[in-house]
């Protein structure tokens, strides 16, 4: 679903509803949604892509003025990825620049079974709303359920303000990585089935509160120091650092925490 190349609007109001895709190991893709805006698709099987069952990008100098996508639902779908595959991949303009992304989309009622590759893989999106999402992940298999990228080195990879209303991202857990993953938050992160890992690295964040009420919020930076101090240790006190925590910023019953490196 695209626009043509001698097309300058993106793909509106189209729905598509009520389809099997089988990419039996061959196809790259069971469906791929480029440049599109106030699309729906709904009630859909995809299975056996080599790269993706599902895919959302853009076209690169097409569609003026909308080059992403914008505002389309993808509602009551099921995917079964192949071995090395993902599931779902979220993304936007390929080597683009930035701006051109999954954009103000809904995602509701969506389960995926996949392997060794990442059940649900957001790549470049914003502003995006997950609801009921399940990931299921084959005996044996290693793909992370859910991956959020904010790639430092990429210009696109940027990743911010999407919101899941339980998601369940399986024994693959839930990974996100660089500082242009940020401001995303799981409201209903489920653990029925045992404890779900949730890792961090390269500065990402992430917020969650888990199905039985524990929470990891992530914490905000209020003040620091860049003036290295070196001090062995005395019985005395020593001030290394003075930091102003301005005020109303942690709230009644805050917390405050300190690190160093």
């Amino acid at each position: 679903v695209a626009p043509i190349a001698a097309q300058t609007t993106p793909i509106i109001n189209v729905t598509i509803r009520g389809v099997a895709l089988d990419g039996d190991g061959v196809a790259s893709r069971c469906l791929l949604v480029q440049t599109a805006a106030t699309c729906k698709f709904e009630n859909i099987a995809a299975r056996f892509a080599s790269v993706a069952c599902i895919e959302t990008s853009t076209v690169t100098g097409s569609a003026s003025g909308l080059n992403y996508i914008y505002q389309c639902a993808f509602e009551n779908i099921y995917i079964k990825a192949s071995a090395s595959g993902i599931g779902m991949l979220l993304a936007g303009e390929p080597a683009g620049s930035g701006g051109n992304r999954t954009v103000f989309c809904l995602f509701r009622q969506i389960h995926i079974t996949h392997d060794d590759g990442i059940g649900l893989k957001l790549a470049d999106t914003d502003d995006n709303a997950f609801i009921n999402v399940g990931m299921s992940r084959e005996a044996g298999g290693t793909g992370y359920g859910l991956e959020i990228v904010g790639d430092d080195a990429d210009a696109q990879d940027i990743n911010r303000a999407n919101f899941f209303f339980f998601i369940w991202p399986g024994p693959g857990g839930v990974y996100s990585n660089g500082s242009k993953a940020k401001h995303n938050f799981i409201f209903g992160l489920g653990t029925e089935d045992g404890p779900i890992p949730v890792s961090v690295s390269g500065s990402a964040k992430i917020g969650y509160i888990r199905d039985d009420a524990l929470s990891n919020v992530y914490w905000a930076t209020v003040g620091s120091s860049a003036v290295a101090i070196a001090h062995t240790g005395t019985t005395s006190e020593t001030v290394l650092a003075t930091i102003t925590i301005p005020g109303s910023s942690i709230g009644p019953n805050g917390r405050v925490k300190i690190t160093t490196s």
